[in-house]
């Protein structure tokens, strides 16, 4: 079977999925117990996998690329030397699969499976499947970073960058984005070993890439330069390099305030977001009156984000509340202050009613500081120190 061009998948094999809304995916209709599979049905199933992955049905693409491959395990068996890069595929979007579901050890052994046949794919025909050894590469690297082996994870990352920089050298305008996303990747495996000075420099890299892509086509990589900031936000403000980080959220705010003109339902959390992380880091540097406009700000858009798909932003609306009360007491305002720390212990408490652990600690810091604003009110005192985020 020929080799389908690399690029051609680039968008769903080197970014995580996401929901696709609407997305129709049919039943698998072959099973294991129907005797040998055709090409046809093999193939269906690996494009409903990858649709269902797309969809954000990651246990459903997983029970169908498991059928998948023994689809094509059988074909292979049958015919040696036509079907491999199907599996191999095949086997890539099982790992994908359990990766998204927080099971990346169980993603380690057909990512790595489907390398090997992608590497004797790649002794037989070099010049046909050297970029799809890239991206199998790079899904066995975050199989690996996701299940705690980042030494051997960095490892077959750095191996997938010399590819894709070779590759880059023959054919830039289809590597230069593989290669972007590669390294924030490797940023990302830095980051969870505990290295945040080398994530956060492999990161500035990836951005610079992303940046030189979205000058020349802002249209198709404004989005990626957005993220690849917030991912580099991220390293920041774990490094508590807090003006960098505050630099940084703001690009990305800029970013995507131009891409909320264009398509506002698509990009209005993401905004809220960089909002509520520029926030925090202006906040950090001790800077409410700067802070107390975009707080404002990524207040008024989870509120509308909550109105229109509650229970998704609950959780975000509860953590700006309170950030707008801590820089509106730290700016002197101490009775807005009071109202927005009560509203925010009472959107923490009904998040309580249905995951208790996961916002206990939030919630007690929030009860403890509107209380301890309530007492000083009461008492006549004057502003606090700078309260403590939950």
């Amino acid at each position: 079977m020929a080799a389908l061009p690399s690029i051609l998948f680039v968008a769903r094999l080197m970014s995580a999925p996401g929901p696709m809304a609407g997305a129709r995916v049919e039943p698998v209709l072959w099973a294991p117990e129907d005797g040998p599979a055709t090409y046809p049905e093999a193939s269906a199933m690996l494009e409903r996998a990858g649709d269902l992955l797309d969809a954000g049905r990651h246990a459903e693409a997983q029970a169908v690329a498991e059928t998948a491959v023994t689809a094509w395990e059988r074909l292979v068996r049958a015919h040696p030397g036509s079907y491999e890069w199907g599996l191999a595929e095949t086997l890539r979007q099982l790992a994908i699969a359990r990766g998204l579901q927080d099971e990346h050890q169980a993603g380690v052994a057909p990512a790595g499976r489907a390398v090997e046949l992608i590497r004797d794919l790649v002794r037989q025909h070099p010049d046909g499947y050297s970029g799809d050894l890239v991206i199998a590469l790079n899904t066995y690297a975050n199989q690996l970073g996701g299940s705690g082996h980042s030494a051997e994870a960095l490892r077959v990352n750095g191996e997938a960058l010399v590819l894709v920089r070779r590759l880059s050298r023959e054919a830039p305008a289809d590597y230069a984005p593989i290669e972007a996303r590669l390294l924030l990747n490797r940023a990302e495996i830095l980051h969870d070993s505990g290295e945040e000075s080398a994530a956060v420099k492999v990161a500035r890299e990836g951005v610079r890439r992303y940046e030189a892509l979205a000058a020349g086509d802002p249209d198709l990589y404004r989005p990626y330069l957005a993220g690849a900031l917030g991912e580099l936000g991220t390293y920041l403000r774990a490094g508590e390099l807090w003006k960098s980080a505050a630099e940084t959220s703001s690009r990305e705010v800029a970013v995507l305030r131009l891409l909320v003109t264009g398509a506002p339902d698509l990009y209005r959390g993401d905004l809220a977001m960089a909002l509520l992380h520029h926030d925090a880091a202006l906040g950090a540097r001790n800077r409410p009156a700067e802070a107390l406009p975009v707080i404002s700000e990524a207040t008024g858009l989870f509120r509308t984000l909550v109105r229109e798909e509650p229970g998704v932003y609950d959780r975000q609306l509860a953590i700006a509340t309170y950030q707008y009360a801590t820089r509106l007491e730290a700016t002197g305002r101490l009775q807005e202050a009071l109202a927005l720390y009560g509203e925010s212990v009472g959107l923490y408490r009904r998040l309580a009613e249905t995951d208790p652990e996961e916002v206990a600690d939030e919630l007690a810091a929030a009860e403890t500081t509107h209380a301890d604003l309530v007492r000083r009110l009461r008492e006549g005192g004057g502003a606090a120190p700078h309260a403590t985020a939950p």
